[in-house]
């Protein structure tokens, strides 16, 4: 089997750079099934989908948040997944089917455990009998709000109480949790004194890891909400030609007047008398070239942005200090939010 789940709680899909940064995941990632969190959306619509760069050939199952609070999203392709059923809940979306390749019946769900640590005991005991309730193949991931071990959070108070109930939970649930590649953290306050914590994953039951023996767990770069997304990974498109389109934000870009400047002037140096027609079309060819270079030098700045995020971060947790580090944390999250506007533009 070939797959890639990735989870990841965006902190609220109401802006189109979170769509974009939603979007280009699931393109890099190229995943078969996405678990998103706290979309924060009391509605949901097949454009948003869309945006997200989910087109033909996936579907989805959305649950409202509470005003501004929570919200759940489930989507999957078809050919990868076939669904048989759909559990909807307030904290948990379980898409119950069989996955290409496999012969087993999985239930894949999305989960996004409460903050408030007084409803964290029932909330656990829940889903603990919703899973004793079907005897499936389970993948079990998103943002669980709570930590296995101490050694899962840097700053502020452990919850000793609540880990407890957390393990509890694992254990009596028989799921496996499989190392974190690529880092130990997923959520971080963003403070100039950090807390950071390891509050989303996935878990695993053994059947899963009988017929996915390459199965692996992954951080991924830390981008426009405080949890990086991780993805689940068993690694064992072509679209054609796009059409031809001139954005507004491309007179923006320095050097693009130089550019229309320079092939009109060698145009007319080619061609002699060239006629309009021909010098438009001399136009059109240099800016497809020109806007894919500075498209694919856009991603490259984008990957590299998120890539130093992650590595201060990472200083950060090593020295549990990040008074020297705040500053140009600050600025690279500014300076990835204004690539991801310049991508959604083009």
């Amino acid at each position: 089997m070939d797959f890639s789940i990735i989870s990841w709680n965006v902190r609220g899909l109401g802006k189109v750079e979170k769509l974009g940064a939603v979007r280009r995941l699931i393109r890099n990632e190229k995943a078969k099934f996405i678990l998103i969190q706290e979309t924060k959306l009391e509605q949901f619509s097949p454009a948003i989908l869309r945006s997200m760069g989910c087109y033909q050939g996936f579907n989805s199952i959305f649950a409202p948040a509470a005003g501004s609070a929570g919200g759940l999203l489930s989507a999957w392709r078809n050919d990868f997944f076939s669904v048989t059923n759909i559990v909807l809940d307030s904290r948990f979306i379980a898409i119950f089917g069989k996955a290409q390749g496999s012969d087993l019946n999985w239930g894949i769900v999305n989960v996004y455990g409460p903050t408030i640590e007084a409803e964290k005991h029932e909330f656990f005991r829940q889903l603990l009998n919703f899973i004793h309730s079907h005897k499936v193949a389970w993948i079990v991931g998103g943002d669980f709000n709570a930590y296995l071990c101490r050694e899962e959070k840097i700053g502020m108070v452990c919850n000793y109480k609540t880990m407890d109930i957390f393990r509890n939970f694992v254990n009596e649930a028989q799921l496996v949790d499989l190392p974190m590649h690529g880092g130990s953290f997923t959520w971080s306050s963003n403070r100039e004194i950090p807390t950071f914590v390891r509050l989303d994953r996935f878990f695993i039951c053994e059947e899963i890891l009988v017929v996915c023996h390459n199965l692996n767990q992954f951080l991924l770069p830390n981008s426009v909400s405080d949890h990086n997304a991780i993805a689940l990974k068993c690694e064992g498109d072509g679209w054609g030609p796009k059409p031809f389109k001139l954005f507004n934000y491309m007179l923006e870009v320095e050097g693009f007047e130089d550019l229309i400047s320079n092939s009109v002037v060698a145009a007319k140096r080619k061609n002699g008398r060239v006629g309009i027609l021909n010098i438009l079309r001399g136009a059109k060819s240099d800016i497809k070239a020109w806007s894919k270079e500075q498209k694919l030098a856009n991603r490259d700045i984008i990957s590299e942005t998120e890539a130093d995020i992650s590595r201060l971060e990472v200083e950060c947790q090593k020295s549990g200090d990040c008074a020297d580090a705040w500053k140009s944390l600050n600025l690279l999250r500014q300076k990835l939010w204004e690539l991801l506007r310049r991508e959604e533009r083009a």
